[in-house]
């Protein structure tokens, strides 16, 4: 009897995420799944891109004041790591927000509202900031892992959608780690997070501007 209670309990709790995964999701015109963000939150997910040389989990999600969250779980097969056995390939973390490095009207981005994210191949996030003076700023962020290199891609679209001028201020940013030597098959393995950016710009509404980052 108990078993059975107990079989009972986990059948409901299973169907209970797989309503409440199906309530939030939805396929869209071009095939892939699509999420719009509503009260229902804070809501975390997760989901695994590969490409030839690395494979990354994506710990996403929209927290209770609607911001995105973010962490990139990393991993180079091909980077071994001692002892090398089944499980010694190089893995690491990255929980850098981009958009901390952007500033609008010279004060940092505040405030974020996610609208929705979609997978297809890429996971695109779009979202929107409201700004003084009746400004407004569209986010789009296209996140996805490199075909061939060893690299971690994020494509960040900056859109003006109120009725004012914005100024833009993106720097050009370059973090690198080296491992530890003697933990490494191939000795120390050096790791670089970059923006790509540098430009300073006045967005008339309409307007938008482009830059990326990179995880490798």
């Amino acid at each position: 009897m108990r078993k059975q209670i107990y079989c009972l309990l986990s059948f409901l709790w299973i169907s209970c995420l797989s309503v409440s995964a199906a309530d939030r999701w939805a396929i869209n015109s071009a095939g892939g799944i699509t999420w719009q963000v509503d009260e229902r939150v804070p809501h975390e997910d997760h989901i695994e891109m590969s490409g030839l040389r690395v494979s990354t989990v994506l710990r996403y999600g929209v927290d209770a004041n609607g911001a995105f969250m973010l962490n990139r779980s990393m991993v180079w097969p091909m980077l071994r790591t001692i002892p090398n056995n089944t499980h010694a390939s190089l893995m690491r973390r990255f929980a850098w927000n981009v958009t901390d490095m952007v500033e609008v009207n010279g004060q940092s981005l505040l405030n974020e509202k996610v609208k929705e994210v979609t997978l297809n191949g890429t996971m695109v996030v779009q979202s929107e900031y409201t700004l003084p003076r009746k400004g407004k700023l569209g986010l789009t962020r296209i996140l996805f892992p490199s075909v061939s290199n060893p690299a971690f891609c994020e494509k960040y679209i900056l859109r003006n959608i109120g009725e004012s001028a914005i100024s833009v201020e993106i720097p050009s940013s370059r973090s690198v780690v080296e491992t530890d030597a003697a933990k490494g098959v191939d000795g120390s393995y050096k790791l670089v997070s970059t923006i790509n950016g540098q430009v300073a710009r006045q967005l008339q509404p309409g307007e938008e501007l482009t830059f990326s980052a990179t995880f490798a």
